[in-house]
């Protein structure tokens, strides 16, 4: 495996006015970080992943150590990571308690066993429960400074819920990478859809999109869907979505995070979330 990030990360004289965001998934760590008092200040990669079952701890292990940047002592430190197991769950059902979502959890998974976190999304209603390996959970609490770990998700519905204007008409935001996609869904100031897919080609996330859409019974007449992330996935997918979708465009991008750098709109939109 290749430890080195994918760009030269700077040596920063005074970390503790900085904040770090880590997104863990299976086959690469993403990082972003910026100063809370400087602007222009953002610098963001990937350190590679190979994924390999059995040694995948040993490898995030050496992808963190091998980079000391990431062992600055970061004002802030925050960590996103994916799970093939996870339920988004209504406030509803469970009231927000952590058992309850456990005991949901634990019916369609059958796992018991596991380690299971708990996100409360308290801006839509919802809390998201998800595995964790419990050599991962580990090794990322006892290396950074009591860092919140989340489901990749979150800080997407939390963005969201605070940032945008829903109204009465359904809006589909699919936020996009190269190789996955996250998808989320509002409908009458109502969160109606939170997924994320794992793609090979464009024309799966084509189907995933288009999927989602239809499964809102979101409509053309006044319904919306909002692109962001990848360029090149954008540019390939809005004139295919636009011969079904009437209103279909790329997301405005907001105002306030283009203090981070000159780059900003290339990073992580997630990982920038978290840079507020």
């Amino acid at each position: 495996m290749d430890n080195e990030t994918n760009k030269r990360l700077p040596e920063i004289s005074h970390p503790e006015v900085w904040t770090l965001a880590l997104h863990l998934s299976g086959s690469e760590l993403k990082y972003a970080a910026s100063s809370r008092v400087e602007d222009e200040s953002l610098t963001f990669g990937a350190v590679k992943l190979n994924g390999n079952e059995g040694k995948f701890v040993a490898e995030v292990e050496s992808a963190v150590y091998d980079n000391p940047f990431f062992l600055s002592q970061f004002g802030q430190t925050s960590i996103l990571v994916d799970s093939d197991k996870f339920l988004v769950i209504p406030d509803e059902m469970t009231a927000g308690c952590p058992e309850e979502c456990r005991r949901y959890f634990n019916y369609i998974f059958h796992a018991d066993h596991e380690l299971m976190a708990v996100d409360r999304i308290e801006e839509t209603g919802v809390s998201i429960a998800y595995s964790i390996d419990r050599e991962i959970d580990s090794f990322l609490r006892r290396t950074f400074y009591n860092p919140p770990i989340l489901h990749s998700l979150t800080p997407l519905l939390r963005f969201l819920a605070k940032k945008e204007k829903f109204g009465t008409n359904g809006k589909t935001y699919a936020f996009l990478d190269k190789d996955c996609l996250r998808i989320i869904a509002f409908k009458s100031n109502r969160l109606v859809y939170a997924n994320s897919f794992r793609f090979s080609n464009n024309d799966d996330a084509f189907y995933y999109v288009m999927n989602a859409w239809n499964a809102c019974e979101m409509t053309n007449d006044s319904d919306e869907l909002y692109l962001s992330g990848d360029k090149a996935l954008k540019t390939y997918l809005l004139p295919n979505i636009r011969e079904h979708i009437k209103f279909a465009a790329q997301m405005i991008f907001p105002a306030d995070m283009l203090r981070l750098g000159k780059d900003v709109m290339t990073a992580p939109f997630d990982l920038l979330t978290l840079q507020q």
